[in-house]
């Protein structure tokens, strides 16, 4: 396994979400529509299956899978290039999480990360994520780190940062929350990335703005393409 710096991973995230304004023909809005991402630039489509009905080959519960990835050359239930994702994860961002983290996986381990000399950690096997936490391996990792940079990318976390910042911290947080549609752990952890650490201080945020004043912030936060 060839360690990929959080640099390139943004980058590399960077790359696909402005393929994907290009192929849409206009910049992103947020929250980002994660099932049109990656069906857009990738080709995946998306099943959502009951995973504890599933037997899945080492695994002796299915329930244990929150999503998986099937790429060109291997089927689940007669589809290839196929996002699955748990049918019973009720909280939308753990979902919209899931998707993004598969569409990593795509990203970064069927189609490789070039480096120029050579293309790194290519796999051709599905991939099952696990809802175990504690086992989670480089692939896993990258894969999540990618999802939270496509949901919550560089420069526009940075902008928010930025008009934020002055309210506190958890204002940042509660900010990218609304503005990009994950949970505040996700926020959080995307947040110490940049040099930020949420305490739960008083605060007078932003996201208590009125609707107007929220949909001129989701205007100045859109990326890519123009």
């Amino acid at each position: 396994m060839k360690y990929i710096s959080c640099d390139v991973l943004d980058a590399v995230a960077a790359e696909d979400l402005n393929r994907y304004a290009e192929l849409k023909g206009f910049r992103n809005n947020y929250p980002l529509d994660v099932k049109d991402f990656a069906y857009t630039v990738f080709g995946l489509d998306l099943l959502e299956v009951n995973m504890a009905s599933m037997n899945f080959d080492g695994i002796e519960n299915g329930s244990e899978i929150l999503g998986g990835l099937y790429p060109e050359g291997h089927s689940f239930m007669g589809h290839e290039k196929v996002i699955i994702v748990d049918s019973h994860i009720n909280n939308a961002g753990r979902k919209r999480f899931t998707i993004a983290h598969e569409a990593g996986h795509y990203s970064l381990h069927v189609m490789g990360v070039d480096a120029g000399s050579a293309v790194y950690n290519r796999t051709t096997r599905p991939l099952l994520c696990r809802a175990d936490n504690s086992r989670k391996d480089p692939l896993e990792w990258q894969a999540d780190y990618y999802a939270s940079a496509i949901l919550m990318p560089e420069t526009a976390v940075k902008s928010v940062i930025s008009r934020e910042r002055k309210f506190g911290t958890t204002a940042c947080r509660d900010a990218i929350c609304r503005l990009f549609g994950v949970s505040k752990i996700a926020a959080k952890i995307r947040l110490q990335r940049f040099g930020i650490t949420v305490s739960d201080e008083p605060f007078k945020s932003r996201v208590n703005c009125g609707e107007r004043q929220f949909a001129a912030m989701q205007r100045q936060y859109s990326y890519g393409y123009s």
